[in-house]
């Protein structure tokens, strides 16, 4: 019979899912540690619309997927720039080297705002034209992060940001989603050790589910019989056992 493999399939699960998450865990810790000090994401080409509110400029931007979408004449792309490092970075770590902190693309564009919600404790400017657009700031922060709205008449084949600075010898494009796990690596970690005890009893539950009433109470008295040391006790045991299974064939018959 195959009963007897039900517990040690517990544990092994159990024992396999714990050493696939601590895996994980172990790669997310290296590649916390490893990350870029400076990332950012580009989101270009959004059709979009430029009207006048209270004398005001609203840039409204639509999903470049949207069905039965006319033509634009106006497109928007955002550029998010965060600090992802250890420690905050002041804007004469880029300008004073060979490689100052820009955004580069293929085509020009206006600067049509500068968000600045997510670092509201610096002054943040951005000059330059023709493809190519140098920002200063006075210091950013850990965890904070600029947001540049830019509009242009024509579609971009690209935008990216470039830049070294003292101690910061690349910038990583990255997606949001890996930006917001390098800004909250405890929640991070805390998340995967949830879904790992999740998974494990949800996997165990699954397996006790799907066991019989008979293999059960079979396992529990092999288990009960193993570890009796008292004769008199293992010999109601086995009787059990024994009745247990004259049951269990008697009604397999009568199927």
């Amino acid at each position: 019979m195959n009963i007897k493999l039900q517990c040690p399939i517990r544990s092994l699960v159990a024992l396999i899912i714990s050493s696939i998450f601590s895996g994980f865990i172990g790669w997310w810790i290296g590649i916390y540690m490893s990350r870029p000090d400076i990332s950012y994401y580009a989101h270009i080409n959004q059709p979009a619309k430029i009207s006048i509110d209270n004398s005001h400029k609203v840039l409204k931007s639509w999903h470049k997927g949207r069905r039965n979408l006319r033509m634009a004449n106006t497109y928007s792309s955002s550029v998010y720039i965060s600090n992802t490092g250890y420690h905050a970075y002041k804007g004469d770590d880029f300008s004073h080297t060979k490689e100052p902190l820009r955004i580069e693309t293929d085509s020009p564009m206006e600067l049509f705002a500068i968000d600045d919600k997510k670092s509201p404790e610096t002054a943040i400017s951005i000059k330059g034209d023709q493809g190519i657009y140098y920002i200063e700031f006075d210091f950013l922060n850990y965890g904070k992060s600029i947001h540049f709205v830019f509009t242009h008449q024509k579609p971009l084949k690209y935008l990216h940001v470039k830049g070294s600075g003292i101690d910061l010898p690349y910038i990583k494009e990255k997606t949001p989603l890996r930006i917001w796990i390098y800004h909250n690596f405890f929640l991070m970690i805390f998340i995967l050790f949830i879904i790992g005890i999740l998974l494990d009893r949800g996997i165990v539950w699954l397996i006790d589910y799907r066991t019989s009433k008979f293999d059960k109470d079979y396992y529990q008295l092999l288990q009960l019989l193993a570890v009796e040391k008292n004769k008199k006790t293992k010999h109601e045991i086995i009787n059990k056992i024994g009745t247990l299974l004259k049951k269990h064939v008697e009604e397999n018959a009568k199927k």
